[in-house]
């Protein structure tokens, strides 16, 4: 794909690539995040194969953020998985606890994070999409940072 860069130095108006996104926007398999504000910014909530990245500071709040939003998605019954490189799995599944989580709830992580390369990952995640019981939708990766 294009970058707007090159499109504009191919004589391309800002109309243009606008029409030309809308061309390819896809509006079915909106993911509600449950939060108002979230899903309004998000065009409806997340479409399936979007990536969005929470940045911030340390201790600001982006850990407990997305357990929210896993929360959230939890009570839709829209599987996800994580992989937490920031915390520990005792500590991330009690938190989900405390948060009202049960082992019933569809959340899960791989249970050994073997390491944390893009083919590690990759194999999870298409493994967890894959699975018949599964059936992930959304994945989480904390710390994004951890795999540069």
């Amino acid at each position: 794909m294009l970058s707007i860069e090159t499109l504009l130095e191919k004589g391309k108006t800002i109309a243009q690539i606008i029409q030309l996104a809308m061309t390819r926007k896809v509006d079915h398999n909106l993911i509600s995040i449950g939060i108002k504000e979230f899903d309004k910014a998000m065009d409806g909530g997340l479409r399936e194969g979007e990536l969005v990245i929470v940045s911030g500071e340390t201790g600001q709040g982006k850990t407990l953020f997305c357990q929210t939003l896993t929360c959230n998605l939890s009570k839709q019954k829209i599987p996800t998985l994580w992989f937490s490189y920031e915390v520990m799995d005792y500590y991330l599944a009690d938190k989900f606890k405390k948060m009202g989580q049960t082992y019933k709830d569809p959340i899960y992580s791989p249970i050994d994070l073997v390491d944390g390369t893009l083919e590690f990952i990759e194999k999870e995640i298409k493994e967890a999409i894959n699975d018949e019981w599964i059936g992930c939708r959304v994945v989480f990766i904390d710390h994004l940072h951890y795999l540069i």
